[in-house]
């Protein structure tokens, strides 16, 4: 299904969204291709994202929850390899996904311990 957005005003509200609740926000296509992302990077992610073992975990990550999003047609949440919550919901039009939003990362309850025990690969 070939849907049409208005990229002027999609932008708008998510850029709005990220500057008010410092949430990263990202805009897909059906097939995963980001028509829209807002950042809010922060050491943390960066650091990671500054491996190449990182990079790849991160999309890994995110590969992960979009395909469960896409299996269950329905919000999706999980902690990712570093401990952060992200989450991913369907945008669904006419019983048919035309795109997902994914957010995150958020901080978790995990403790410092937890934490580097899931980073200790870096």
């Amino acid at each position: 299904m070939l849907v049409n957005y208005n990229m002027e005003k999609l932008k708008g509200i998510m850029h709005d969204l990220c500057a008010v609740t410092g949430i990263n926000f990202e805009i897909l296509d059906a097939n995963f291709h980001v028509l829209y992302r807002c950042k809010n990077d922060t050491p943390f992610c960066e650091a990671i994202q500054n491996t190449s073992i990182g990079v790849n975990k991160c999309i890994c990550s995110d590969t992960s929850i979009l395909e469960e999003c896409k299996a269950t047609r329905t919000f999706q949440a999980h902690v990712c390899h570093a401990g952060l919550k992200d989450a991913a919901t369907p945008i669904i039009k006419n019983d048919l996904i035309v795109g997902y939003i994914i957010t995150g990362p958020l901080r978790t309850t995990f403790t410092l311990d937890e934490i580097r025990t899931r980073l200790s690969w870096m």
